[in-house]
């Protein structure tokens, strides 16, 4: 697909459209990595992920999830919990073949 800039009042059409799309679409990713917490508790990762605390204990256990802890206090960085949530990403097959 070809553009054809005929003027240089299409050129900066052409720029302030694409910089707009630029913008719509990285600005609500920047304000969820702004406004994030960078410390989970375990309530706060078992709402964001939806898993059970004894699935937080078991990864913990089996040392699939870093955490850190003192005492009694157990946090999660969310950066950690993401990069695991894409470790274990599976990607879908197609079964229509």
């Amino acid at each position: 697909m070809g553009t054809y800039i005929t003027s240089k009042e299409d050129l900066q059409e052409l720029i302030a459209e694409t910089v707009s799309e630029q913008i719509s679409e990285a600005i609500p990713s920047a304000i969820r990595k702004a406004t994030r917490k960078e410390w989970l508790n375990t309530k706060e990762v078992t709402k964001l992920t939806g898993w059970s605390k004894r699935t937080m204990q078991n990864l913990r256990d089996r040392n699939r999830i870093p955490f850190y802890q003192e005492g009694h206090r157990i946090l999660y960085k969310h950066s950690d919990v993401l990069d695991y949530l894409e470790s274990i990403h599976v990607e879908a097959r197609d079964v229509t073949s």
